[in-house]
């Protein structure tokens, strides 16, 4: 099997070719490097260009009538940006994805993996978020993944197009192999900031130690990025041909860590512990959820295979390696 992967040379798209290539797939990367790393493409068939750029869609359809399908990571990912700056995030997640689409339709390209993201719950969820819950996206970030969603099922119940879309949790980790990992940007998640801080020799920030769990920090679902590029592959394998043309799933741990518990396993994998502050909780915080995986057993038979501790190791790995973009 071919699958095109775009934003192939993201931290996402990247470890999902490395899976599909282990796996014995082909893969074929578009990125247009605004935020991927170029050393990430390694010697895979590759494009560097947008992927709202449909002359250049049409030429990689052409150059490889062979894909069977296409896993579209390409995004902008930060929600504090996205508030700031929202028609970038609407025209770049929305707009270029309905370009995609609409080249997969005409080409003949019939099954699409859309990474998609827990975002699209809000901060309302409850311990235990599932795909039947009601969505209350509260960034223009996940506004724009809840309304592709929705494009999707509108397009898959009229066009000859096959979807899933992939609500991802809190990817960590990287790929076991060190072939790629996270890179720097503004915004980094909880881990990223951890392992700054350790590196800076600064304390690391918890916002809030007064919430409803079980030390008084938020907790999130963190999947080791390997787990989630493993359940791509697995959907690819065995998403069935029948029932709706577009299934939403979700893609976690189904496990609830705290912060205060992520520090503890970063501080055991460390030459020294983290020091820990605790500051007041920030507008549009929220206690966080687990993800009902169920899901995801059922339609292709994925389950989480590595914990929250592998993860760490692969990244704390990483982050020794030194490795720029």
């Amino acid at each position: 099997m071919k699958a095109l992967v775009t934003g192939g040379a993201g931290y996402l798209g990247s470890t999902i070719a490395s899976a599909f290539h282990d796996a014995g797939d082909e893969v074929v990367l578009l990125d247009d490097l605004s935020s991927g790393c170029r050393a990430f493409l390694n010697s895979q068939p590759s494009y560097v260009g947008d992927v709202g750029d449909r002359a250049l869609l049409d030429r990689i359809f052409a150059d490889h009538r062979d894909i069977a399908l296409t896993i579209h990571c390409a995004a902008r990912t930060a929600v504090p940006e996205s508030l700031t700056d929202p028609v970038t995030y609407y025209r770049e997640n929305l707009a270029k994805t309905i370009t995609l689409v609409d080249a997969l339709v005409e080409h003949g390209c019939p099954r699409l993996i859309f990474s998609s993201s827990a975002a699209v719950y809000g901060s309302t969820a409850t311990d235990v978020a599932r795909e039947t819950d009601t969505l209350r996206p509260e960034s223009p970030y996940a506004v724009a993944k809840a309304v592709v969603e929705r494009m999707l099922d509108d397009v898959c119940g009229s066009e000859d197009l096959n979807a899933l879309s992939l609500r991802y949790f809190n990817p960590i980790g990287c790929d076991p192999l060190l072939r790629s990992g996270p890179h720097r940007s503004e915004f980094q998640p909880v881990l990223g900031a951890m392992l700054d801080a350790s590196t800076a020799a600064r304390p690391f920030c918890i916002h809030g130690n007064d919430w409803p769990t079980r030390d008084g920090t938020p907790v999130r679902d963190f999947v080791d990025v390997w787990d989630l590029a493993r359940a791509h592959v697995a959907a690819a394998r065995r998403w069935p041909a029948d029932g709706p043309p577009h299934h939403v799933v979700n893609i976690g741990s189904g496990q609830a860590t705290t912060v205060a518990e992520l520090a503890d396993v970063v501080s055991a994998e460390l030459p020294r512990p983290l020091r820990i502050e605790y500051d007041g909780r920030r507008r549009g915080d929220a206690v966080g959820c687990a993800a009902g995986i169920d899901g995801a057993q059922q339609l292709f038979g994925w389950r989480p295979q590595r914990s929250v501790r592998d993860a760490v190791r692969t990244a704390v790995r990483w982050q020794s390696t030194g490795h720029e973009c």
